[in-house]
């Protein structure tokens, strides 16, 4: 499966909003039946920064870390405000890269925590997430 979006994005100048400065197409490809078996990450992007007036692509970047980060970063959001601002214990279920970047965003969130509970049906990758 591939499926792609295009994101319009926008700047800020002098007060007023000037929107389509540049326009990010992201393409995002599912999982393969079998990722690990080709030494694959389980699911692949492409972020392609297009300028609207030209359509010359500006920048071409692989876009896994940042759907990665940007998933973490939404789960800090959410624990910053919805957790309680004194937690000690963080439950993690999927000890993969985006359980890595959700549990960054928790501890930088919510900085009180000071232990991470992981469940993952990979022992190894749980293992390894434990240790870091």
């Amino acid at each position: 499966m591939v499926r792609g979006r295009t994101i319009p994005r926008g700047v800020r100048e002098k007060g007023s909003y000037r929107s389509r400065e540049y326009s990010r197409y992201q393409i995002h490809s599912g999982p393969t039946l079998e990722p690990s078996k080709y030494g694959l990450p389980r699911a692949s992007a492409l972020i392609i920064i297009v300028d609207p007036e030209t359509l010359i692509p500006s920048c071409v970047m692989d876009g896994a870390i940042v759907s990665a980060m940007r998933t973490g970063a939404a789960a800090g959001v959410a624990a910053k405000y919805l957790a309680n601002g004194d937690s000690k214990i963080f439950g993690l279920v999927g000890a993969s890269v985006q359980g890595r970047t959700q549990l960054m965003g928790m501890k930088k969130a919510v900085p009180s925590l000071e232990t991470c509970r992981v469940y993952d049906i990979n022992k190894k990758r749980r293992k390894n997430l434990q240790r870091r």
